[in-house]
């Protein structure tokens, strides 16, 4: 223990950059385990839905939607998210999915929909890994 004291004390600045090095460190993963957890593949958005009863929130346009959509789903354009607010804070006692064309819009709105309290997740790759993966999908 002696000689460890005496380490840090000579060589002051190579302990204090391991000591920034390490916090640097932790602080990336944690940043990166929680944007994992939020993202879901489409195998894993399927079991939420079974078993967690999920919301599944489509915000792409409505005539693509309307070409092609997951059963049960949800719909409300992105750009009308805010006045429907109220709609998604009466489903907050479950799981929300939101589904976009490729993942991207969704999960830019993760983080905001979060802030309200709200369990939210995103699907990675959005409805293309969903077709992708040949799931189905329900037209109007």
């Amino acid at each position: 223990m002696d000689q460890f004291v005496a380490f840090i004390s000579n060589h002051w600045v190579l302990s204090s950059l391991f000591v920034v090095t390490l916090i640097a460190f932790l602080v990336h993963e944690i940043i990166l385990a929680r944007s994992e957890t939020a993202d879901l593949t489409p195998q894993q958005a399927i079991q939420l839905i079974n078993h967690e009863k999920a919301v599944v929130l489509d915000i792409r346009s409505k005539t693509v939607y309307a070409k092609g959509h997951i059963v049960d789903s949800l719909h409300i354009e992105l750009e009308a998210l805010d006045k429907k607010m109220a709609l998604l804070e009466q489903r907050s006692s479950k799981p929300i999915i939101l589904v976009c064309a490729n993942g991207q819009q969704s999960r830019k709105l993760l983080d905001k929909l979060q802030k309200k309290g709200l369990k939210v997740f995103a699907m990675q790759g959005g409805i293309q890994a969903w077709t992708e993966a040949q799931l189905p999908l329900v037209s109007k």
